[in-house]
Formats: C-alpha cells, sequence, structure tokens
C-alpha cells in the first residue's frame, strides 16, 4: 500500500524547508520563501541569457525539494540530489502528487560525485546551506575545491554560506572572511543576508560563476577577468576586472576603504590611463551596490547603450 504524503513527512527528521503544495505542516525549520525570489530572479537571468531552451539546475542539498519544484514550475529541468533517503522519498511521492518532472538523487556531496558530472551538464547549481558540512568534515581546502569544481562544470552557482561567527559546532572548520570560499572563482556576489532557525547571524546567499558576472544590468559575459589594476601590478582579492570586447567592469570589496580618497583616486589614474591606452570612447557611470561595494562600469559607445 502506498504511503500518504502526511506519512512522509513524519518519517522525516526534521521539516527543513515548506512542504510543496501542503500548508497544512506549519512552520518549517527555513522559510524557504524569503530566498526563492533572489534564487528565481538570478535562475531567470541566466534563462535570458541563455535563450529558449529550459534551464539544467542541479539543486545539491535538496531537502524536501522546495527550490527543486520552485524552479521546476518556471521551467527548468531540475534533478535533486539529498543525503536523507526520507527527504528523497518525500521528493519523489510529491513530484508525483505535482506531476513535475523533476529527478531526485539519493546521494552526497563529495568530489567522486561532482568528477561524475559532465561539464555543462547542468547551467545552473544551487548549493545552499550545505557546503559547511563538508568543510566540518573533509576540511576546508577539500571544501572550496569543490565549489571551484561546480563552478567550472556549470554557467552559475548559487551558494548560501554558513558563517564563522554562528554558535554551532562547525563554524571552527569554517573561514574567516567568507569571500574566502571564491579565491579562485572569477565572479562572486552576495545577492542577500537570511537568518537561519540556529540563530540571529544571518548567511549570505551569493552567485558566483567563471563566465558571467551579475550586476544590476543583468548578468554580463565576460571573456577575461583580473585581481590586478591596469597601471599597477599589485595584485589582491578586494577587487576584480571583468571585460569583453565592449565593455570593463570594477568591483571593489571591503577591503579597500573608500573613504579615505585613495579607492577616488585610484579610479581617476586608471581613467587617465584607460584614456591613453584604450582608442574606443568610454562613457562612465558609478553602480553603489551595498555598503562594502562599489561597482565601476566602463562601457563603450560604441555598443549602443547608454550608462546612464
Amino acid at each position: 500500500m502506498e504511503k500518504t504524503i502526511d506519512e512522509y513527512v513524519k518519517a522525516l527528521p526534521e521539516i527543513y524547508q515548506q512542504i510543496w503544495g501542503h500548508k497544512e505542516f506549519g512552520e518549517s525549520s527555513r522559510n524557504c520563501e524569503q530566498r526563492a525570489p533572489r534564487i528565481i530572479e538570478s535562475v531567470r537571468e541566466l534563462q535570458a541569457k541563455l535563450g529558449e531552451k529550459k534551464l539544467r539546475v542541479l539543486d545539491i542539498g535538496c531537502a524536501q525539494g522546495y527550490f527543486s519544484f520552485a524552479l521546476q514550475d518556471i521551467g527548468c529541468n531540475v534533478v535533486g540530489l539529498d543525503f536523507c533517503k526520507e527527504n528523497i522519498e518525500l521528493c519523489e511521492a510529491l513530484k508525483e502528487e505535482n506531476k513535475l518532472g523533476c529527478k531526485f538523487i539519493h546521494g552526497k556531496l563529495t568530489k567522486e560525485f561532482i568528477d561524475s558530472l559532465d561539464n555543462g551538464q547542468y547551467d545552473a547549481i544551487l548549493c545552499l546551506s550545505v557546503i559547511h558540512h563538508v568543510c566540518n568534515e573533509k576540511g576546508f581546502d577539500y571544501a572550496r575545491s569543490i565549489l571551484e569544481d561546480l563552478s567550472r562544470k556549470s554557467e552559475l552557482v548559487i551558494a548560501e554560506l554558513a558563517l564563522k561567527s554562528e554558535p554551532v559546532y562547525w563554524s571552527q572548520s569554517l573561514p574567516e572572511r567568507w569571500e574566502d570560499w571564491f579565491c579562485n572563482i572569477a565572479f562572486f556576489d552576495e545577492i542577500g543576508f537570511f537568518s537561519t532557525h540556529l540563530s540571529e547571524v544571518q548567511r549570505p546567499l551569493v552567485i558566483c560563476s567563471n563566465r558571467y558576472a551579475y550586476c544590476e544590468r543583468g548578468l554580463f559575459e565576460f571573456t577575461e577577468w583580473k585581481k590586478s589594476s591596469f597601471n599597477q601590478k599589485k595584485e589582491d582579492n578586494f577587487r576584480r576586472y571583468y571585460l569583453n570586447e565592449y565593455t570593463l567592469i570594477k568591483l571593489c570589496r571591503s577591503g579597500i576603504n573608500i573613504d579615505n580618497g585613495y579607492f577616488i583616486e585610484e579610479i581617476i589614474r586608471e581613467i587617465e590611463f584607460l584614456k591613453k591606452t584604450v582608442t574606443l570612447p568610454l562613457s562612465l557611470r558609478f553602480l553603489p551596490l551595498n555598503v562594502v561595494m562599489v561597482k565601476l562600469l566602463l562601457c563603450t559607445e560604441s555598443i549602443g547603450e547608454s550608462c546612464s
């Protein structure tokens, strides 16, 4: 005799996410509806960039499948992975009930699993509040290499990261700065901060990619990136440059004190340098992103867009 959804839910070790299509089960440990708009928005941006094809999404640590179903519902082809067998059994039952075409796999996030994936097998990968468990079990270098491998094998990764300041046992294995996860990934940017059921410490929801930079104008495809400025040889992890034939985006993060005038002076030096070395006409604007980041966008008028 087949189990009911109620029986599958009762077998769970934790109702971590809202049960898709079943509000009667009440509150879950995490409120997925807070993060869903930012995740869906980012996925839609990639969908627009890649065209009409259905986006292929891998949801690592899919839990009860909320985000898998949400993305399948907007036209993606989604595969969910989770280590908890009871989660996968519920996901399969919900998939049948809602007639959604998701696929679910009972498995663990390991190097071996990542190695089994083909390059480009997935367009986008979700890795929400999972990587810190790998870090606690295998160490930071191992866990960071997994995140780097995911970014190489897909166009876009959306990761939610636990922080060292959280009052939980695994926090001691985490880096001092969450930005250290992305030293070897071309682009990363927080698209939101969200508290958990474990503490009031808000975790960053981060989008990262080796092909696209994400800014208020959408996804910008770059062909080259660097950490050092154009007129200086110094390289650090606080500034990034993304270029293609027509556009330059510069990101500066919290490692630079923008109040002491140094940042403005540096920008002026670089603008003067670019004027001398780049023959195409340039227009300029600042894109304020948040308190700890400023984006400088230089784009040529030849692409027919206004930067204002």
